[in-house]
């Protein structure tokens, strides 16, 4: 199997139809080397940039993990809106008492 592999390398593809030979092979000058060397410096950007990519989203994670947890925390919804009209009862429940108490005071006055 590696004969037919090394086979298949040596043999430069067909021309193209304008003369410079096809998909890049061949007697190139160099220009392979250069696009190869060209890929690899750019690859290992691409790859810097994933490791920055994956540091980052552990970052992402570990933050969300510690906003959720604050969250369970923090009282919810249905606690809310009962101490308000709690509070709201007790206001009422002062002012009505307020407005009892002058009542009487102008009476006995």
């Amino acid at each position: 199997m590696g004969k037919i592999f090394h086979d298949s390398l040596s043999r430069r593809p067909p021309a193209a139809p304008d003369g410079k030979g096809g998909g890049g092979g061949g007697l190139d000058g160099g220009e392979m080397e250069t696009r190869v060397t060209r890929l690899e410096t750019e690859f290992t950007y691409v790859r810097r940039d994933l490791d920055e990519i994956k540091a980052q989203m552990a970052d992402i994670s570990a933050t969300l993990d510690r906003v959720c947890a604050q969250l369970a925390e923090k009282p919810g919804k249905g606690f809310v809106i009962g101490t308000v009209i709690a509070i709201f009862g007790l206001c009422a429940g002062m002012v009505g008492a307020t407005v009892t108490t002058l009542q009487h005071l102008q009476g006995t006055l």
